[in-house]
């Protein structure tokens, strides 16, 4: 396990917030790409790894062009900066830390079940989804999602050409794009809807939306976060930043949100959420 994660045995699940919050706590190094490189030299992402994993060094390199991108600012956006990144990529690892369990279930839609490529491909949507955030909300459907898979695609023809790169972008797009929060309905309906049957792409989207909110679903590391996006939002949303900073605006947040994946259930994050908006409910 990485020093973030050494707490956690993948055996003994549920994990409880106060141990989450503590491994997140750990999680105190901005260098992005840094970090992403001493972190996948441990569990789980060492026994991911495969022979000729092309994915592994696309991450590497993303990382170093997110960081270098967002160094490159006058300001990083208070809540969706390094340390967001760092956190949606622990969570991540924390979520596919379960993979062998799931993989393993009989009772678990295929689907669910995760080869190494999905793995990474999980962990380079983490690393670019919200590459060139401005710290503003959406004035229309998919709008900065949209320009954070541009930024990933001119990346991609660079390093791959234009085919390959259209090739991989064809599975990114619709995962990343999953992340604006007024789609979070569409996904779960899709989702819940086909029962034992859903698609493996949606699949996938999940497990990266819920990786992007698993930090903001604990109560104390929650609450900060929450402040954070307030403070990013001021200047732009002041009603929507003034929202947000309140006890009513974060029941309501997650009250939208569900942990629908398999991974994140033996984890314990639906059992997380509840007692989480049962303490402000």
């Amino acid at each position: 396990m990485t020093p973030y994660l050494s707490e956690l045995n993948p055996q003994a699940t549920p994990y409880s917030a106060p141990l989450l919050e503590r491994v997140y706590q750990q999680n105190t190094n901005t260098h992005f790409s840094n970090w992403l490189r001493e972190f996948l030299v441990h569990s789980p992402w060492q026994q991911l790894d495969f022979e000729n994993n092309s994915v592994k060094s696309l991450c590497l390199d993303l990382a170093d062009e997110v960081y270098q991108y967002n160094r490159a600012l006058n300001q990083e956006p208070a809540f969706h900066n390094l340390s967001h990144f760092t956190d949606v990529c622990l969570s991540m690892s924390i979520l596919l830390s379960q993979r062998e369990q799931v993989n393993q279930s009989k009772a678990t839609s295929s689907a669910w079940h995760l080869s190494e490529q999905d793995a990474w491909l999980l962990l380079f949507c983490a690393i670019g989804h919200d590459f060139g955030h401005n710290g503003e909300m959406n004035h229309v459907p998919f709008e900065i999602e949209k320009k954070s898979t541009e930024l990933i695609r001119l990346f991609l023809t660079r390093k791959l050409g234009q085919h390959d790169a259209e090739l991989m972008m064809q599975k990114i797009e619709p995962i990343v794009w999953s992340t604006d929060p007024k789609d979070y309905p569409n996904l779960y309906r899709r989702i819940q809807g086909a029962g034992q049957y859903p698609q493996k792409n949606d699949c996938l989207a999940a497990l990266l939306v819920e990786s992007d909110l698993m930090g903001s679903i604990l109560p104390k590391r929650g609450e900060d976060l929450g402040l954070r996006l307030a403070k990013e939002w001021s200047i732009h949303s002041p009603v929507a930043s003034k929202n947000v900073a309140s006890s009513a605006g974060r029941l309501q947040f997650l009250k939208i949100v569900h942990f629908l994946s398999p991974h994140s259930c033996l984890v314990g994050m639906d059992l997380i959420l509840a007692d989480s908006i049962s303490q402000l409910a």
